[in-house]
């Protein structure tokens, strides 16, 4: 679906839901939703969600029946559309706790690390708290010519770790650094 189509059917949403209070007053989820979400006029502002925040990623949600859902998720599901088996909400703006149905865009897990990726939210190298290496480590294991199996040993990891930076699977970065 395009991004013109989604921001028209938000728009929609917000003229809808001033036209049709009563619609809103009938349907508890959507009341408690928008009771949620601090509605600011403009349109490239978030509306900033005021309940419950995912603690980790800071992401809105919101009980349904005795369990937590992510808020955007419910936003589409209530103002645009359902989603498929496999869809994720995602957010043009990149604030997890935004819930402006014109933010969001709908893809796979996958389209949403993409994203992440493509926009640099997402630590590389030795950013990531779990890293055991540092660049200066990668960069001598790339241009090493000792087997996976004694480097592993040299810098305490496991050889599928040495095989994976040799393979453009992990470091990437520093692959891609190379070659421009």
């Amino acid at each position: 679906m395009g991004n013109k189509t989604n921001h028209k059917r938000a728009n929609k949403v917000k003229a809808a839901l001033a036209r049709n209070a009563k619609w809103a007053q009938a349907h508890p989820l959507v009341q408690r939703y928008l009771s949620r979400v601090t509605i600011v006029g403009l349109d490239t502002e978030c509306w900033p969600w005021t309940g419950v925040l995912q603690a980790k990623e800071k992401r809105a949600m919101l009980n349904t029946g005795g369990r937590q859902a992510v808020a955007a998720r419910i936003g589409w599901e209530l103002f645009i559309g359902p989603l498929a088996s496999g869809e994720c909400v995602c957010h043009h703006c990149d604030n997890p706790s935004c819930c402006r149905p014109s933010h969001f865009f709908v893809g796979s897990h996958k389209d949403n690390m993409r994203d992440r990726d493509r926009k640099g939210r997402q630590p590389l190298g030795e950013q990531r708290p779990s890293a055991k290496l540092t660049e200066i480590d990668v960069r001598s294991i790339l241009g090493s010519a000792q087997s996976n199996k004694s480097l592993a040993e040299i810098y305490a990891v496991d050889p599928s770790r040495i095989s994976a930076i040799r393979h453009r699977r992990a470091w990437r970065h520093l692959h891609e650094e190379t070659t421009l």
